[in-house]
């Protein structure tokens, strides 16, 4: 019976990652048929921010819920749920369950661009962040670079790639747990 419970829980918490990068994803390329390559000035920024702000709780959320799954019955579930830096949380999460721990830099990345987008409205005040722009949306460092405090460059192609990669860990999370894509 706890076994199905627990079960239950960790698919309620991939199905809300899944939704919420699906909505994020299905409003933003609503977004790009006005015409426009990026970000609609500081509110727009604010708002993306806000949404990849949720995408980040939700893995969080699945992530307290996978370790219940994979970890001895001593483990302390409280204290992993009170981490609050998903992209260390994840590498402990999969030390925990013995597999190599993943390259979490995309995760830091996205933190940071999440960041600049909703406390600074995409102005640029780290030439670094360019490139955490990039490795964030999965590319290539090489965009162009405009002297800060210029806005970040954020295309809602960019936006949708990250909405795929938090939406692809949580399959992961899932297939590490043992289990199949459940239906969100």
């Amino acid at each position: 019976m706890l076994a199905d419970a627990r079960a239950a829980r960790l698919g309620r918490a991939y199905g809300t990652l899944a939704r919420g990068s699906a909505f994020l994803a299905a409003s933003l390329r609503a977004r790009a048929g006005t015409g426009q390559d990026g970000l609609p000035g500081a509110s727009g920024a604010k708002v993306v921010g806000n949404g990849l702000r949720e995408l980040d709780r939700f893995l969080s959320l699945l992530l307290d819920e996978a370790a219940g799954t994979v970890c001895s019955p001593g483990f302390d579930q409280r204290d992993f749920a009170r981490q609050n830096n998903v992209a260390n949380k994840i590498g402990t999460f999969y030390g925990l369950a013995g597999l190599d721990r993943p390259d979490v830099r995309r995760l830091r990345a996205i933190g940071r661009v999440r960041v600049c987008l909703h406390h600074c409205r995409g102005v640029v005040h780290d030439f670094a962040l360019w490139d955490d722009l990039s490795t964030a949306a999965g590319d290539l460092p090489g965009r162009p670079r405009l002297d800060p405090p210029e806005r970040l460059a954020v295309t809602f192609e960019d936006l949708a790639r990250i909405c795929e990669f938090y939406a692809q860990s949580g399959a992961g999370l899932i297939a590490v747990c043992g289990g199949t894509d459940p239906v969100p």
